[in-house]
């Protein structure tokens, strides 16, 4: 897992988190923001609140939450703060 934070231009600051795994599918990255949906395989639904709640807190505080990943070379999610309003 690589981590870095940079400056942002005007304050604040980015952050990237890389890792080399598995990678996310395609037909599932374009939805990894979405909230819980019905899984009719499982027959219930799918727990899945952490990412649709961090890009939601991201935009409340005027940054922005992005996910890239490609299939057996991993992901990357950059998250984009900008400077807290005094």
């Amino acid at each position: 897992v690589f981590v870095n934070v940079e400056p942002r231009d005007g304050g604040g600051a980015v952050i990237t988190v890389r890792d080399e795994g598995v990678g996310i599918l395609p037909d599932q990255l374009s939805s990894i923001f979405a909230p819980p949906t019905f899984d009719p395989e499982k027959g219930r639904s799918a727990v899945r609140l952490g990412l649709p709640v961090a890009k939601q807190a991201a935009e409340l505080i005027g940054g922005n939450l992005k996910i890239e990943s490609a299939p057996g070379v991993g992901t990357t999610a950059t998250l984009d703060v900008p400077d807290r309003k005094r």
